[in-house]
């Protein structure tokens, strides 16, 4: 539903697909007995945790609290690979991280002086980043796991079917790879690195392996330490296929969701979970990749995050919920340019959650959704959301950067009592929404200038703008007129309001505009247009 000429209404709901019930009941299924159950969610701290490692621990979250509905006794697991090695320096970081390149991250010194190492700084990130989720997790360190001996069991069932993991993974692996190939990364015990060494001989029963460190890492050469060495209690760790269903097996975890691009590991994994480890996987749910503006995945590596804290800055923790809830099999571009549309569909939500409308099945999966986005603690009252649409309109439209003058605006828009736009929350959100307009609306801008305009057209402009002055009309006879004068002048009216908006707010869409023009001053509308006017291209066609 959309006003003629407009965004979509206030209140146009979507119907939201309960994803995870759904997931719930495949899992309670395979339980069957309620009691505890195991939900993780992975970390690899080479860079910051960015949109898509808070949507996982959200999501994860969303089908602990519906496991819970059902009686089950959900823990989730937050686990951080910090023992993974640093593969390349990621943008934005110092250079000088290039002579650890091959180190494991929880070995690193933090190049920000924060923390007592690299995965450190990101792991206290991560542990933020659960509390601004308002998610309870058990958290769980990978370089610590090895080391007190989490794994041990899983590295003594790997090396006793060495042969059999070679032949799992051997299709996975190039000819190359697979010549000097091992199930376990060993950690040089001189230079500290893990992606420098080569095992020579093991023995599967003591765990012991005969290695050299002799592969350079970057511009790092290797430091030719030839030893012999246990791999347990801390003496490397498992290549990531390996590393995955190994977590399962020592974790006990019974579900476990990923993103679009691990199915093929997953499916892998899955495979070492029962052949190896002889235990039943976890059960998984994949969901599609948030991407950039180019339509690009999101990479920590180079930098092109989004964190989550930006979306907060500017946006309510509900609207954030609600993008990871928003059908996760879809793959959607992600930016702060969404926040808009995020906050009018969480209104939406809002408006049906607290109303009295009958239960049909569209209303009681709205109040379900809303349900899940506040897990389980709606706010008693229906919270106070400015529409932000009309919000950034006014702050576009009237040129202000004042709170004050914004709120007269919509004194004038009379959607909101006086008393309303006094309390806190509304002075809040009027000064986000100009900060949001500053940082991010601005940037989408069009400006007459960019836009040529026919003779016919400019007149259209020109008679509105006359209508606009020479009296008051209320909004139906304001939005009226526009059709009206389409009509006379064989202008489509689609043309025609997107001149209008470009003109009154810089934007190819935009409010009901009768409404609009009467909001923002009808004399003041019609000096826009006329500024605009004089700065549109002439088309001569």
């Amino acid at each position: 539903m959309s006003e003629p000429g407009g965004r979509p209404k206030r209140g146009t709901q979507k119907n939201y697909p309960l994803w995870p019930t759904n997931e719930a009941k495949r899992l309670a299924k395979r339980l069957k007995t309620p009691g505890p159950v195991t939900l993780e969610t992975g970390y690899g701290p080479s860079g910051p945790p960015h949109l898509g490692t808070f949507g996982e621990i959200v999501r994860t979250a969303f089908v602990a609290e519906a496991i819970r509905k059902r009686g089950f006794e959900p823990t989730i697991i937050a686990f951080s690979d910090d023992m993974d090695g640093l593969r390349r320096v990621p943008m934005g970081f110092p250079e000088s991280l290039e002579e650890h390149l091959g180190k494991p991250l929880s070995a690193i010194p933090d190049p920000f002086g924060s923390a007592d190492s690299f995965s450190g700084n990101m792991n206290a990130r991560l542990h933020e980043m659960a509390a601004l989720a308002h998610v309870d997790v058990d958290f769980r360190s990978a370089s610590a796991e090895y080391r007190q001996g989490t794994f041990d069991e899983a590295i003594r069932a790997v090396l006793a079917k060495a042969d059999q993991v070679r032949a799992i993974l051997a299709s996975d692996l190039s000819a190359e790879t697979m010549k000097d190939w091992f199930p376990f990364m060993v950690l040089c015990e001189d230079c500290g690195r893990i992606y420098s060494t080569r095992v020579r001989g093991f023995d599967a029963e003591s765990a012991d392996v005969e290695y050299s460190c002799s592969v350079p890492v970057g511009s790092n050469e290797p430091c030719g330490k030839q030893g012999t060495r246990s791999l347990l209690g801390g003496g490397g760790k498992f290549p990531w296929k390996i590393d995955w269903a190994a977590r399962w097996f020592a974790l006990g975890v019974d579900y476990e969701l990923y993103g679009k691009d691990l199915i093929p590991s997953a499916e892998i994994s899955d495979r070492i979970c029962r052949e190896i480890f002889e235990t039943r996987p976890p059960m998984h749910m994949f969901y599609e990749l948030f991407l950039d503006e180019s339509g690009a995945k999101i990479s920590k590596s180079k930098g092109d995050v989004l964190e989550p804290t930006q979306w907060l800055k500017y946006a309510s923790r509900e609207s954030l919920n609600l993008l990871f809830f928003d059908n996760p099999v879809q793959a959607k571009r992600v930016s702060l340019g969404r926040i808009p549309e995020y906050a009018r569909d969480l209104v939406a939500l809002e408006e049906v959650f607290y109303s009295d409308a009958p239960d049909d099945q569209v209303t009681l999966n709205a109040r379900q959704s809303y349900r899940f986005l506040t897990f389980f603690e709606p706010p008693e009252a229906q919270p106070l959301r400015l529409d932000l649409g009309l919000l950034l309109n006014i702050i576009g439209g009237a040129g202000s950067a004042d709170a004050q003058a914004v709120t007269e605006y919509l004194k004038r828009a009379r959607q909101y009592p006086a008393e309303v736009l006094a309390s806190p929350a509304a002075v809040d959100q009027i000064e986000r929404a100009l900060a949001y307009y500053q940082a991010v609306a601005r940037k989408s801008e069009i400006g007459p200038e960019s836009e040529a305009i026919t003779n016919v057209e400019r007149q259209a402009v020109e008679r509105f703008a006359s209508f606009l002055e020479v009296g008051d009309a209320d909004d139906e006879a304001t939005q009226g007129e526009i059709f009206a004068l389409a009509k006379e002048l064989e202008i489509k009216p689609g043309r025609f309001f997107r001149l209008l908006y470009i003109a009154l707010i810089r934007q190819e869409r935009g409010p009901r505009l009768g409404g609009f023009a009467n909001v923002l001053g009808r004399g003041q509308a019609a000096a826009k247009l006329r500024e605009a006017l004089d700065r549109f291209a002439i088309d001569d066609s």
